[in-house]
């Protein structure tokens, strides 16, 4: 199970190094707590929130292309 007191995931603004490659280094360590107390890296969440949005929009569009069709069927 994971101490969530322990895991930080910003960094005060004072901290933040000018150099973009140190930047990286810290954004790429940071944790951030995901499902049943997972831990996920920035990107990883990222990456499941473009999926979770792109999985969504497809279902709409399923849904849209369905309705279409029962209505063109109606007629």
């Amino acid at each position: 199970m994971v101490d969530y007191r322990q895991v930080r995931v910003s960094t005060p603004y004072g901290e933040i190094p000018q150099d973009a490659f140190q930047r990286l280094e810290i954004i790429q360590a940071r944790i951030v707590v995901g499902v049943k107390g997972e831990l996920w890296s920035p990107d990883k969440l990222l990456r499941r929130a473009v999926w979770h949005k792109r999985d969504h929009i497809q279902h709409i569009h399923k849904l849209l292309s369905m309705n279409e069709q029962q209505t063109q069927s109606k007629e």
